[in-house]
């Protein structure tokens, strides 16, 4: 008999025993809460710092993440210059279909602009400036943010399934001067 075989059978034989010695005995008197029967888990090994990033990283690395970005600039007088887009902050290639995908930009939820794509490799970015006038009174809300279709996550494309939509929508705030 190999040693593999016999290391199964040893293996068998352990976890027979170990049944057949919890079915028949019991504790005494009413039954115990399961979490009193089972031992409390040993504590797992304390991560150590920039090992919670690294772990991060690596699980992102796995699937793709876009992240929108808005930004302002005051150009002088009474203009601004709104600066927004997408960048692929993961190390797997964005590819996807024609018109499964955009970035929207709205000013106080109306659309102004939506800008397609349909590929954005690691780390690539993709951006689009809009001037815009300050408002005389109230402040005015732009926003872009990723907007896709509904089955964008059941089309079968694990390479267009966004892992992060904390990120996919940014707002800037365009007041008087």
């Amino acid at each position: 008999m190999t040693s593999s075989a016999k290391s199964r059978l040893l293996g068998v034989a352990f976890a027979a025993a170990a049944i057949a010695t919890t079915a028949t005995t019991a504790p005494a008197g009413p039954p115990l809460p399961v979490f009193q029967i089972f031992p409390t888990p040993i504590d797992g090994p304390q991560i150590t710092p920039g090992a919670r990033e690294a772990l991060r990283d690596a699980l992102r690395s796995s699937c793709v993440d876009l992240a929108v970005f808005a930004n302002e600039r005051r150009l002088g007088g009474n203009r601004v210059q709104i600066t927004y887009g997408v960048r692929n902050v993961s190390s797997v290639d964005y590819v996807s279909g024609a018109g499964q995908q955009s970035i929207m930009f709205s000013r106080n939820s109306r659309e102004v602009q939506t800008r397609n794509f349909s590929r954005l490799n690691a780390g690539q970015t993709l951006s689009w400036s809009v001037t815009v006038q300050t408002p005389l009174e109230f402040p005015d809300y732009y926003k872009a943010a990723f907007t896709h279709g509904p089955d964008l996550y059941q089309d079968g494309n694990e390479l267009n399934d966004d892992c992060n939509a904390r990120n996919n929508a940014r707002e800037v705030v365009v007041a008087s001067a």
